[in-house]
C-alpha cells in the first residue's frame, strides 16, 4: 500500500504549486469578503481524489494493480487513506479560514463556529466521497464522472433543503448536526471502503 501511496501522492504533488495558488485566492477572498469556500474546497478536494483515476487508466495502473500480489487491495487501501488525508486537510483549512474571516471582536466564538463547520463540511466531503469511489472503480474514469455530477447535484440539493428547513424552525444547522454529519460521512467510508475491495477483486483486466 505504501508505494500505490506514495506514487499518489507525487502526482498531486507535480501540480501542488497550482493548487495552493488557487486556494490561496480562495482564502483571500473569504477572509476579505463574503465569499464562502465551504463547497468550493469541497468540490475541490473530491476532483482531486478522482483525477488520480484517470491517470491510473492512461497509464494502465489498473493491470499493474492485478498482476502485483495483494495489488488491487492495496492500490484500494491507498486511495483511500489519501482520501482521508485530502479531506482532513480540506477540513483544517476551513476552520482556518472560518476563524480568520470573523471580526476581531467575534474571533474567540467564530473559533468554535469554525471547529464546527470544519466537522461538518469534512462530513459532507466523506459522503461524496464514499459514494464516489466505488462508482469509479466499477465503470471508470468517464462514466464516473458522470454519477459525480449526479452526485454533487443531488448531495447539494439535499444539504441546502434541509439547512432552509432547520433554520424556518429556528434552528441552527452546525449547532445540532455537525456531529451526526461527520458520523454519517465516516459510516459511509467504512461501508464504501469493503465494496471498493470486492469490486476490484472482480474486475477483469
Amino acid at each position: 500500500m505504501r508505494g500505490f501511496l506514495r506514487r499518489d501522492w507525487a502526482l498531486i504533488r507535480v501540480n501542488l504549486w497550482f493548487y495552493l495558488l488557487f486556494l490561496a485566492g480562495a482564502c483571500l477572498l473569504a477572509v476579505f469578503t463574503d465569499f464562502s469556500i465551504s463547497i468550493c474546497l469541497i468540490l475541490f478536494s473530491v476532483i482531486n481524489v478522482m483525477n488520480l483515476f484517470a491517470y491510473d487508466e492512461a497509464n494502465q495502473w489498473m493491470g499493474y494493480a492485478a498482476a502485483a500480489p495483494k495489488g488491487r487491495r492495496a492500490m484500494v487501501d491507498a486511495r483511500y487513506l489519501l482520501s482521508l488525508c485530502v479531506g482532513g486537510a480540506m477540513a483544517v483549512l476551513q476552520i482556518v479560514v472560518g476563524w480568520l474571516s470573523a471580526p476581531a471582536i467575534l474571533q474567540a466564538a467564530a473559533g468554535w463556529l469554525s471547529v464546527l463547520q470544519g466537522m461538518v463540511f469534512g462530513g459532507i466531503y466523506l459522503l461524496y466521497t464514499a459514494v464516489v469511489l466505488p462508482v469509479f472503480y466499477r465503470f471508470g474514469i468517464a462514466k464516473g464522472r458522470m454519477v459525480l455530477i449526479l452526485v454533487i447535484a443531488a448531495l447539494s440539493g439535499v444539504a441546502v433543503a434541509a439547512a432552509s428547513a432547520l433554520e424556518d424552525q429556528g434552528v441552527r444547522v452546525y449547532g445540532g448536526l455537525f456531529l451526526l454529519v461527520l458520523l454519517l460521512g465516516a459510516a459511509a467510508m467504512l461501508v464504501s471502503w469493503p465494496i471498493s475491495r470486492a469490486v476490484m477483486k472482480k474486475k477483469e483486466f
